[in-house]
């Protein structure tokens, strides 16, 4: 992502992208200057706290939530989502660093424009918003013409951002997945590895 950001640092398109990014996961400390806060991590000297972490992790029960309704409470705590809300949190927080030293800032306007210069979204040289549905109509049909596997074939090792929907037992298969060790085998039951992992295995 970083070499990307470097490549790409004049693009109008990009800061759309890092925009939408940071509100969506509402890195930084908005809403938090002038309150105590209970500092669980920092990143670049800049602190990720335990509200934050508390917001993300409900972002995150709600998002399986949608997937898989009524997971039971075994599922939810094998999917260590405490470990996956500050591993986002760093994440966005090591982009949202990299974007400040590439002098990439984004406005609203820059957004919007980004947003309404897309052609597909246009009609007549204008920006129109009922376009969105035959959009959607149109990637899903592109989406579907093609299985999962073949997807991954065609987009694995570029820059595209990208994941597939894995199985549990695809997942602790995956070869991300393995060289991270983000899996492991207890009593003969493969599981998600505890995190976050400060000692750097």
């Amino acid at each position: 992502m970083l070499p990307y950001l470097r490549k790409y640092s004049r693009s109008r398109v990009l800061y759309g992208f890092l925009a939408a990014v940071f509100i969506a996961w509402g890195v930084g400390a908005v809403g938090l200057s002038g309150m105590s806060m209970d500092v669980i991590a920092k990143v670049h000297g800049e602190p990720i706290s335990r509200r934050q972490l508390d917001r993300t992790i409900g972002l995150i029960q709600r998002r399986y939530d949608n997937i898989a309704q009524g997971m039971s409470p075994d599922l939810l705590k094998s999917l260590d989502i405490p470990g996956k809300a500050l591993d986002e949190l760093i994440d966005s927080a090591l982009l949202e660093h990299e974007a400040a030293r590439l002098g990439i800032t984004p406005t609203e306007d820059d957004v919007l424009l980004a947003i309404t210069q897309i052609p597909e979204l246009q009609q007549n040289g204008q920006f129109d918003r009922a376009q969105w549905p035959a959009q959607k109509e149109r990637l899903t049909a592109i989406f579907k013409s093609k299985t999962r596997d073949q997807w991954c074939a065609a987009m694995e090792g570029t820059d595209a951002c990208f994941a597939p929907v894995l199985s549990m037992a695809e997942a602790a298969a995956h070869p991300h997945n393995v060289a991270r060790g983000t899996f492991v085998e207890r009593d003969g039951v493969m599981q998600p590895a505890p995190a976050p992992r400060f000692s750097g295995r």
